[in-house]
């Protein structure tokens, strides 16, 4: 017999402590240099763990780790942005709360992952939706084939199997300038 036990974190939430740890240092060392501001790294938020652990190697490939948090929700479902999961201080969604976050859609989901972000409104300090697996949104030219279904993890593998740069990709898949700010 088997049990499942339900995923009680977003895969990749582990990082947001080291990642936090990251930001201190460069914080300090922006107040000791008189830089106005703090950073703390977004949640960059996909579908599958797959695309979250692709993002995170190709981030330490391109010499920016903790620069962003890639993380996953195992399904669009599985974000759940409720009354009730967003007042409950155990509930996986709370990693989310006073954060900037990113929402990944896979190819012919934007509209599902837009309203489950509508439902982040006045929980998170800001939301935006990447505009790039929908050629239609998207302000710049990915250079791959994208298929109805595929995350952006299914694009960097694209182009890394072409030899194509992939750190262009990843600078640019907001896709949004400030369009698909949600919050």
């Amino acid at each position: 017999m088997v049990f499942l036990i339900p995923n009680s974190r977003y895969f990749g939430s582990h990082l947001i402590v080291e990642a936090e740890h990251h930001a201190d240092l460069n914080n300090a060392e922006r107040r000791r240099l008189n830089i106005d501001g703090e950073f703390h790294p977004p949640i960059w938020l996909f579908e599958s763990e797959k695309a979250a652990v692709i993002v995170a190697i190709a981030l330490m490939w391109g010499g920016a780790p903790f620069t962003f948090i890639p993380m996953a929700t195992s399904g669009c479902g599985n974000l759940n942005p409720t009354f009730e999961a967003k007042r409950n201080p155990n509930h996986k969604i709370q990693v989310l709360k006073n954060r900037k976050v990113v929402l990944f859609p896979d190819a012919g989901k934007f509209d599902e992952w837009k309203a489950q972000g509508e439902k982040l409104k006045g929980f998170c300090q800001e939301v935006y939706i990447s505009t790039v697996m929908e050629r239609d949104l998207h302000p710049n030219k990915v250079d791959c084939e994208i298929n109805y279904g595929d995350g952006f993890d299914d694009c960097i593998l694209r182009y890394i199997a072409d030899g194509k740069e992939i750190w262009n990709l990843i600078c640019t898949c907001y896709g949004y300038h400030g369009q698909w700010k949600i919050v």
